[in-house]
């Protein structure tokens, strides 16, 4: 960031001008002023946070290569070989999970016979590996050679198996259903209609079996979540229009129980709890234009692979985002957001009919 400040690429002047741009600039201000006006101060530095973070993925946008795309998946699932022995060390009691007490006392929770390697939590370490798995599928289905696609499916298998020592029950829908999407928006409908069937039949001789860590737990995970829900339900009725900022769940829940948090546990009411209506206008303008991108990136056939990786992993965040709000750290919207700021260049490249360009 210094070093790009220092050469003028953050500059003002290098801001995209179109209205998407300047809604999510608008949303950015509007989440550090609302977390001021409330002295929501955890939500004041994660808006900071975010503000940096904007200003670097306009300079991304702009400057990434559409063959970064396939160096991104290539060097993540290479660095998923290392975390799988990470998890395993972890998951075998050869090496001890982090601990974060250092940062606050109320960290100081520990995840019983659940990894998360080098990642701040099981869930934020489940969500990459469902973002790596359809990166090796992606692989899987592009590679031509029978060395190369074997290569990754084995990939693909190793993250499943670290996805599994996460202990993160939502993961088997997610794949079920990004699974699914993948090859539905390639055309492959025999192949979706078919991973739908094998993937869900494998998860239920799985439970039946008593080989999905967790589910014996699923009445208390529920209890939990309900308790939670509640709480921010109470909290969103009396500050619907604006919310307080990131984090809300975290700087209210006091006032409505003693169920200590950091978010809401689903994207869809933490969002409107953390900006109300007003704030999540502002974020909904961004994510109709990012429909609309796929809607004409749809127009070209050579476009299928991309756009079917990208909409799958949007599935990944709201089918997980079901009962977590996993995309909210800087390591998972890190990896997602450097797959969707190519779509543009994407677009572009197809649009100018550049052969050869993934």
């Amino acid at each position: 960031m210094i070093i790009l400040a220092a050469t003028g690429l953050l500059s003002v002047k290098q801001w995209p001008k179109h209205r998407t741009a300047k809604s999510i600039i608008l949303f950015t201000v509007y989440a550090l002023g609302i977390s001021l006006i409330f002295h929501n101060w955890v939500g004041v530095l994660i808006a900071v946070g975010m503000i940096i973070l904007l200003f670097f993925g306009f300079y991304y946008a702009r400057a990434a290569r559409v063959d970064y795309l396939e160096e991104i998946m290539n060097v993540s699932l290479i660095a998923s070989i290392i975390l799988m022995f990470f998890a395993m060390m972890e998951h075998y009691g050869i090496i001890a999970e982090w601990d974060y007490t250092f940062l606050s006392k109320a960290m100081n929770k520990v995840h019983p016979s659940r990894v998360e390697a080098t990642f701040f939590n099981p869930n934020y370490f489940a969500m990459i590996l469902e973002f790596f798995s359809i990166f090796g599928l992606y692989q899987f289905i592009k590679a031509k050679r029978w060395l190369q696609k074997l290569t990754y499916l084995a990939l693909t298998l190793c993250n499943l198996y670290s996805l599994a020592l996460t202990g993160c029950r939502t993961s088997y829908l997610v794949i079920i259903v990004a699974y699914y999407i993948f090859f539905f928006m390639i055309g492959y409908k025999k192949q979706a209609i078919l991973s739908l069937i094998v993937l869900t039949t494998l998860a239920i001789v799985a439970f039946g079996m008593g080989y999905l860590p967790r589910f014996n737990e699923l009445t208390f995970a529920f209890s939990d979540r309900g308790e939670i829900w509640e709480t921010a339900c109470r909290a969103l009725k009396d500050n619907f229009l604006f919310g307080q900022g990131p984090l809300t769940y975290m700087h209210v829940y006091s006032h409505y129980s003693t169920h200590y948090t950091q978010h809401a546990h689903n994207i869809f009411l933490d969002i409107l709890l953390s900006y109300g209506l007003v704030g999540t206008t502002l974020l909904a303008y961004p994510f109709y234009q990012l429909l609309k991108l796929f809607k004409r990136m749809s127009a070209y056939p050579a476009l299928r692979l991309p756009l079917a990786l990208m909409v799958s992993l949007v599935s990944v965040i709201f089918t997980h985002g079901l009962t977590d709000v996993t995309i909210f750290w800087i390591q998972t919207a890190g990896i997602f957001l450097a797959v969707i700021l190519i779509a543009p260049n994407l677009l572009k490249s197809a649009q100018e009919g550049e052969k050869n360009f993934l």
